[in-house]
């Protein structure tokens, strides 16, 4: 949940600035049977934020077997006999479409309260959001 906050830290940090950020929970721990509580969710409350409860694992299993991320800096363990990629972080430049491969991020990194600084760096790289039409 300290990755969490990092992100929402991030964002913070970032306010005019036009991303996107997909948060995919999943189970990886023992107690991690359900999606995350309203309490957890609101340590990432940034409204650029879309929060995904996974419970089968499908973006790690996608993530994992696409070449890019191979040699992902994350946590990689394996949970009930599957590799699962968790507390990581990725960022990708405007206009990146994922079809078939995952593509290659600008930045990626993990465990993300490692990576926090180098993530802070990324979003405030990003363009600013254009103003409303008057």
């Amino acid at each position: 949940m300290r990755g969490a906050s990092a992100i929402e830290e991030a964002l913070a940090a970032a306010r005019g600035v036009a991303v996107r950020v997909f948060v995919v929970w999943e189970p990886v721990l023992a107690g991690d049977t359900r999606p995350p509580s309203p309490g957890v969710l609101a340590r990432l409350a940034d409204p650029r934020a879309t929060h995904v409860w996974d419970p089968e694992r499908l973006v790690s299993r996608s993530l994992l077997g696409g070449e890019p991320v191979d040699d992902v800096s994350g946590r990689v363990d394996v949970v009930g006999g599957q590799r699962v990629l968790w507390d990581w972080v990725a960022v990708y430049p405007p206009g990146v479409t994922w079809h078939g491969r995952t593509p290659r991020a600008a930045f990626q990194g993990g465990i993300v309260i490692d990576v926090a600084a180098e993530l802070r760096r990324h979003i405030a790289a990003a363009p600013q959001a254009s103003a409303p039409a008057r």
